[in-house]
């Protein structure tokens, strides 16, 4: 696993060399960037991705981007990154990002390509490790096991800026396009395709459309803004059920839909204090569903349709101590129905986690981070080698990252 990584940063070198010497645009409107991170993960039970109750150093991150302005209004990047979390990512080199932007003026822009979500206040920025205090963000609204599939649009994008004169302002953003996703994923090959469809072998999945908008209203009041993050996503399914014996069916065209997930959020800066809060509802409807009879292994029930409904929100607090150190903490909850039935006391549809996070900034350009998770609950997570859930655990977090 290690080599494979440090095969993918010579790779990723070996690109920054390339774009050094291309002559296609004047080198003094090319901006390379990038950044090297490594962590490790320490749970007392159960797994956050990954072999976390033995400790794992599979945790890691690298990425280099290249903008280059083209002319006044239009620009051009990419971003190429490799990343490893527990089972997630295996240091698989991905374009992240690449997209030709277009900047009529300060009220409307055009994206087109591959471009980050606009999903709450960190979705666009979650990678940038460097300017937040936390290593794990809240992982109700933004969890790391759906990264990938969230983590981009690839389609087409209008963005601007409007100023609302003594109201304030407003920076806004509409999408179309789909969410790449990769089938082998553990999210999308384990608990989707086997685990609901019973697809062990083959099988496809792919998004007909995302579409969504962004909101944030920049208030009066210095340091305070409101934002709205809306999306709406069609999914379509195909493959042989090859695992559940008792209802062996070709899966034609079925359909995963977010009819309207939104997040609400919040955030207020005064001196050197920060405080956000967020809120998100995630609704999905399968149609169709092929699994008849018996419930699966995964504890998805039988029947024609399942819905599930996932709901969290966090309040974080962050302050300044100096240049080089900052503190923070946040408590998170996330809860998850199933066919429109939750039960907020089973530790099994709740993930409830109290974080606190210190950040050091040895320069410029290196920063070490320790954290520490007092979790309740085991929604979304694994169970230890014991196969057995502990409804109260912890989790220790180091991340040492440099950026170029």
């Amino acid at each position: 696993m290690k080599q494979r990584f440090i095969q993918r940063l010579s790779l990723l070198s070996a690109t920054a060399a390339i774009c050094l010497t291309t002559h296609a645009v004047d080198m003094e409107n090319v901006y390379i960037n990038g950044f090297i991170s490594q962590g490790y993960l320490k749970s007392s039970d159960n797994r956050l991705m990954g072999d976390t109750d033995d400790g794992t150093w599979e945790f890691n991150e690298a990425a280099i981007s290249v903008k280059a302005l083209l002319a006044d209004n239009l620009s051009a990047g990419i971003q190429l990154m490799s990343r490893d979390f527990g089972n997630s990512g295996n240091n698989e080199l991905k374009v992240d990002w690449a997209f030709l932007d277009y900047r009529l003026n300060d009220s409307v822009g055009v994206r087109v390509g591959k471009f980050k979500k606009p999903e709450g206040i960190y979705n666009s920025i979650r990678d940038a490790d460097a300017v937040r205090t936390s290593i794990l963000l809240p992982q109700g609204i933004y969890n790391e096991r759906v990264r990938d599939i969230n983590i981009a649009i690839q389609g087409v994008g209008l963005y601007g800026f409007a100023d609302l004169a003594g109201a304030g302002s407003l920076d806004y953003v509409i999408y179309l396009g789909n969410q790449p996703v990769d089938k082998n994923e553990p999210i999308i090959k384990d608990a989707l395709l086997a685990g609901f469809y019973g697809i062990t072998n083959g099988g496809s999945i792919e998004f007909k459309y995302s579409a969504g908008t962004q909101l944030f209203w920049n208030t009066p009041i210095t340091g305070f803004r409101l934002g709205a993050s809306m999306n709406t996503a069609l999914i379509e399914i195909n493959g042989t059920n090859q695992a559940y014996p008792w209802f062996q069916s070709s899966i034609t065209e079925e359909e995963l839909k977010v009819p309207l997930k939104y997040i609400l959020s919040a955030e207020y800066q005064r001196e050197n204090w920060t405080f956000t809060a967020e809120y998100m509802i995630e609704p999905i409807e399968a149609k169709n569903s092929p699994i008849g009879g018996t419930p699966t292994p995964m504890g998805f029930p039988s029947g024609g349709e399942y819905d599930i409904e996932t709901e969290s929100y966090y309040v974080q607090l962050t302050y300044q101590l100096s240049e080089k150190w900052q503190i923070g903490s946040y408590y998170s909850w996330s809860y998850g129905s199933a066919n429109g039935i939750l039960d907020r006391n089973n530790p099994a549809q709740h993930l409830k986690d109290w974080a606190l996070s210190a950040k050091h900034a040895i320069n410029e350009w290196w920063v070490v981070k320790a954290e520490f998770h007092l979790f309740q609950g085991y929604q979304g997570v694994e169970a230890d080698e014991s196969g057995v859930f502990e409804k109260d655990w912890n989790l220790i977090a180091l991340k040492s990252t440099i950026s170029f």
